[in-house]
């Protein structure tokens, strides 16, 4: 049973988060799912972002560090996943 207070969040058959109740938790909630079911478009635009930086020579960039350590976390994570 689920907690008066809580709000969980399913993405088809996935739990994606719990969520405490208050002021903004529908529109929290609303992002997430929103975000997650975005994940690959998502990461897809980052890696545009980073190949548009790289050929533009912003390789010295903090953005452009960042980037490269976000889809490198991301990678990691998926070779990760359970099969």
């Amino acid at each position: 049973m689920i907690p008066s207070n809580e709000v969980r969040l399913i993405n088809g058959a996935e739990h994606v988060a719990t969520l405490k109740t208050g002021i903004n938790t529908e529109a929290n909630a609303r992002f997430i799912v929103k975000a997650c079911n975005n994940h690959e478009r998502l990461i897809e635009t980052l890696q545009d972002v980073k190949d548009w930086m790289q050929s533009n020579d912003f390789y010295a960039s903090d953005l452009y560090t960042d980037i490269l350590e976000a889809l490198a976390n991301i990678e990691k994570e998926v070779q990760n996943e359970p099969r």
